[in-house]
């Protein structure tokens, strides 16, 4: 009998799914939890134990009978939930600018995403070697080149990355896999710069403008050494083709030329280092959720093995190619909180009031697009003078379809947000009524404002769970349309301009269209990586169709290979950053709940502590542990301020914040670029 209770306490869940039908699971809501370790450390023998685990983390709390004080029970709940998860993203130290941990924590992140960045840096290598040797190719065939042009085409160019793509599958490189990818991508920018010197070419350069693409979070590079690295392009590309524009004759290039391409590339790195800003803040979330609860016998570069364990890895509770849950109930559940992931990572999110205000959660990307039509319209304005018709086609199409539909999108979502709120608060006051009909007497105000606050009614929950699902759904659907229009748009401008009389500006409204998609697979407008890539690719091969007849009727001999081939590439990359920021939510989605769980018995057991001691001895226990923390505090802070007198940099904690932090500066960056140009229309105009 002893045996087979140590073995019950060892491995308190049974496989369910066996031959014989009368060994069943242990039920998870038992109260009995001496009985078992932890949730993490017990060994699931069942499939989809960790879906179940899922399930119920996310579910809404019971109200059935609930009175006061377990409403205020469930509120402490509520808050100490909150406050673990805050210690747990604080204790790491991370910096609210550059993203970096602590040093102790820093090295154990950097070994960790360096370990998976070789799969990633030999597809972008592959690319970029295939990509530059066929445009240096393209070039040679074309120019005459130089001694000089030709050593910094194939030698510094594609022999970087062909010596690249050979280091990244040596072992002894996986833990310098991003100084790899700076040297690399650092001697690609320098020879596509100056090569457009060298070989005396003329318009933007289109490879420079796809290689920004990786540098901002495909291949891994932490998110302070990329900024440094793009911005030294963007400036280095200027100077150089200002200096260029003066020693050299370039008679078809003037200074408005260099502004505008100078501005998109701008744009391009200015979009990469808010996408990668997101995206490398959800990586180190994720790491600091993953970390030790208690780290007694951990270092700080270690994680949680418990965590690592196949039950809980992506690769048996995800399909490899859709991101999507195996479990649908799981999946649903996901779905329901897209939105919410971001603004309110840590909160129950069926409360309502917090799908009030998802439209919130997408308002400064749409801005941000809206500005970067208005500054695209102005640059219709400067660069298509000859092609009055044209300059009206986009006008319409700027402002007619795709700033409309984008504005259409955040409305949608704020009429679907206030129809399901409404939904909410008429099934509560319903089942209120009843309650207070039974009762003889009306509920107190103070916990209907908690209800309202926290707790889903339990009547209407299946079909509040319905109306989420729904509306997300609606709401992805319609951005897919969006997305649709918005590439449908540029791709139309694309062919007006290179069919008319200023077709040598056609490779300036070949960057919007490539940025159109990208702005699609980046996070800020929150389309899932299926939608993304099944409109893109549409739209993607539609355009390199069209391109093989319409390009080469009109004077311009296999330019539709040159733009075909950048489509591909384009839509490869775009396709790895949208799919790498779904699964850094879904992974998110999988460790805060199990995390949920686990905060819930540790303050379910600190509960029972409570009630087998004493009030007065606990009201002591308390005075002296806050006794000799603040003893330990000042010494600490005694012994660091003799350590170093520089203040010490601000501790990320609420990453929810500094999420929508980095669209508002995507779109203040969008709103200088607007305020350039139309300095620069203004300047014009005067002239």
């Amino acid at each position: 009998m002893d045996e087979e209770v140590s073995l019950l306490e060892e491995q308190p869940y049974i496989e369910f799914n066996g031959d014989d039908k009368a060994v069943r699971r242990r039920s998870l809501l038992d109260k009995s939890l001496g009985r078992r370790k932890s949730l993490l450390q017990t060994p699931f023998l069942c499939a989809d134990e960790a879906d179940y685990l899922i399930l119920r983390a996310n579910d809404p709390p019971e109200t059935e009978t609930t009175t006061l004080q377990e409403t205020l029970k469930l509120v402490k709940a509520r808050k100490y939930r909150l406050q673990q998860f805050a210690k747990m993203q604080s204790i790491t130290g991370m910096n609210p600018m550059t993203l970096r941990f602590k040093i102790e924590y820093e090295a154990g992140f950097h070994d960790k995403i360096q370990n998976l960045a070789p799969h990633n840096t030999q597809y972008c290598f592959l690319l970029g070697f295939t990509g530059s040797l066929l445009y240096y190719t393209w070039e040679a065939s074309r120019n005459h080149l130089t001694p000089f042009a030709y050593a910094l085409a194939f030698g510094l160019g594609v022999g970087s990355f062909f010596i690249g793509f050979l280091l990244a599958f040596c072992s002894c490189m996986i833990e310098r896999m991003e100084l790899l990818s700076i040297i690399v991508f650092s001697n690609a920018a320098l020879s596509f710069i100056l090569f457009k010197p060298a070989a005396h070419l003329t318009g933007p350069i289109l490879p420079l403008f796809i290689l920004i693409i990786p540098i901002f979070g495909v291949t891994r590079v932490r998110f302070l050494y990329s900024c440094i690295l793009g911005w030294s392009i963007f400036f280095l590309y200027i100077t150089i083709q200002l200096i260029a524009l003066q020693v050299l004759d370039f008679t078809t290039e003037k200074d408005s030329d260099i502004l505008y391409q100078g501005l998109n590339y701008g744009m391009m790195v200015l979009g990469g280092m808010v996408s990668h800003y997101r995206q490398e803040l959800l990586r180190r979330r994720n790491y600091a959720l993953q970390l030790p609860f208690t780290t007694s016998n951990n270092t700080a570069s270690e994680t949680s093995d418990d965590l690592e364990k196949p039950k809980f890895s992506k690769s048996r509770l995800l399909y490899p190619f859709t991101l999507e849950f195996r479990n649908e109930e799981v999946e649903t559940c996901f779905m329901r909180h897209w939105y919410l992931v971001d603004p309110f990572p840590f909160e129950n999110p069926n409360a309502a009031v917090l799908h009030q205000g998802a439209f919130k959660v997408v308002r400064f990307s749409i801005a941000t697009a809206v500005f970067n039509q208005c500054f695209l319209a102005i640059q219709d304005y400067r660069l298509l003078k000859d092609s009055p018709s044209i300059q009206k086609l986009d006008y319409g199409l700027r402002f007619g379809a795709i700033a409309t539909m984008y504005i259409s999108s955040a409305a949608l979502m704020f009429v679907l947000g206030k129809q399901y709120f409404r939904k909410w608060i008429d099934g509560n006051l319903g089942v209120s009524k009843e309650v207070e009909q039974l009762q003889g007497a009306r509920t107190p105000s103070r916990r209907q404002a908690l209800l309202a606050k926290f707790l889903p009614t339990h009547f209407a929950r299946q079909a509040l769970k319905k109306a989420q699902h729904s509306d997300v759904v609606a709401s992805q659907y319609f951005s897919a349309c969006v997305v649709l229009v918005h590439t449908s748009c540029m791709a139309i401008m694309l062919f007006s301009v290179a069919s008319s009389r200023s077709a040598r500006s056609s490779d300036v409204y070949f960057m919007g269209f490539i940025n159109s998609i990208l702005f699609s697979h980046r996070s800020g407008f929150r389309v899932r990586h299926r939608y993304a890539v099944l409109t893109t690719t549409l739209v993607g091969f539609s355009v390199i169709l069209v391109a093989i007849k319409m390009l080469h009727v009109n004077g311009y001999p296999y330019l539709w290979i040159r733009y075909g081939a950048y489509i591909i590439i384009v839509l490869v990359l775009a396709g790895m950053i949208s799919r790498e920021e779904e699964s850094l939510r879904r992974d998110f989605f999988i460790l805060k709940s199990i995390r949920t769980l686990e905060f819930e018995e540790w303050y379910q057991t600190i509960i029972n502590i409570q009630g087998k001691i004493s009030y007065f001895s606990f009201q002591l226990i308390i005075a002296i542990e806050w006794v000799r923390t603040r003893l330990i505090n000042k010494v600490k802070a005694r012994r660091e301020a003799k350590k170093s007198h520089s203040r010490e940099a601000p501790v990320l904690i609420d990453t929810s914040t500094h999420l929508s932090q980095a669209s508002k500066i995507g779109m203040y960056g969008e709103f200088v670029h607007l305020l350039l140009v139309v300095i620069d229309l203004l300047v014009h105009i005067s002239s």
